[in-house]
């Protein structure tokens, strides 16, 4: 049985069968662990462009609902737009409330290496918080460019906060090779959601490249609860397409992304994560 850590799964406040979705998925026997957070882009509505409208959950309210799940195996991560002027405060505070990450979205209209950016990254750096950044195409909206999420920006952010450990949000498709080229210097590992699972000639890439390796791949769906087993089971046959050994798929599927976190084997029945106001019970 392959196990999963999903690195990216999404809580959307506006959809009502979240719980119930999110403890079934949980309930599978394949699950060791979840990353779940909110995103708020605080996005006016499009009637033309509708999806990205539901990016609207704070902070506050993806830990009631994480504290609502009850399960120790979910993964609390904090959204930060790093051009708020308390953005660095705003990690620090995530760190002591226990968040164990940080996550952002380039396609608001920052580029990662700006000089108005770079504080909330070293206070994630120093906080020793991973920070899973967006990058890639963004969903069509009226205020959000996905020029923003292009990876050759990484670089200037990457010299600053050079012990900094971030996630590349969906292998950075359609440019999943220039990330990969560019992240040979720097911690940068590679979120499978969505397209990410598709760069089929960049996973190779990853997996065979001397200074990169299969250990920078890692397993996210996206998904909503109701669908991340699906997706996660499609990412493993699509890295089977690519070749990879079993022991490999193995590493992406879960081991790699227990191990950036600072996770043990024995996380699924024994971690007991905590987020202030929130006491999470023994597993069910």
């Amino acid at each position: 049985m392959m196990r999963i850590f999903d690195i990216n799964g999404q809580y959307f406040i506006g959809r009502p069968s979240s719980r119930d979705d999110y403890r079934r998925f949980l309930d599978q026997a394949e699950v060791v662990g979840l990353v779940l957070s909110g995103i708020d882009l605080k996005l006016s509505h499009s009637n033309d462009f509708p999806f990205m409208s539901e990016f609207r959950t704070s902070n506050a309210q993806a830990r009631d609902f994480i504290a609502e799940l009850d399960d120790t195996r979910v993964v609390p991560f904090f959204f930060v737009d790093p051009r708020q002027a308390d953005a660095a405060r705003q990690v620090e505070q995530a760190a002591r409330d226990g968040f164990r990450g940080i996550k952002m979205y380039p396609p608001q209209g920052w580029f990662p290496d700006e000089p108005r950016v770079l504080d909330a990254f070293r206070a994630a750096q120093e906080q020793d918080l991973p920070v899973f950044l967006h990058m890639g195409r963004t969903s069509a909206h009226p205020q959000l460019r996905s020029i923003y999420a292009m990876p050759a920006r990484l670089e200037g952010m990457g010299l600053v906060c050079p012990r900094l450990k971030v996630i590349l949000g969906h292998f950075a498709a359609p440019w999943s090779l220039e990330a990969s080229a560019l992240s040979k210097s720097f911690r940068f590992y590679f979120d499978l959601s969505t397209s990410g699972s598709l760069s089929t000639e960049a996973i190779r890439f990853a997996a065979r490249c001397p200074d990169l390796g299969i250990e920078r791949l890692v397993l996210g769906t996206n998904g909503t609860g109701a669908n991340n087993m699906d997706l996660a089971r499609g990412t493993v046959e699509r890295l089977r397409v690519c070749g990879l050994s079993e022991e490999q798929i193995a590493k992406v599927a879960s081991d790699n992304a227990l191990a950036l976190l600072g996770l043990d084997g024995a996380f699924a029945r024994s971690q007991s994560a905590q987020v202030t106001g929130v006491n999470h019970a023994a597993n069910r």
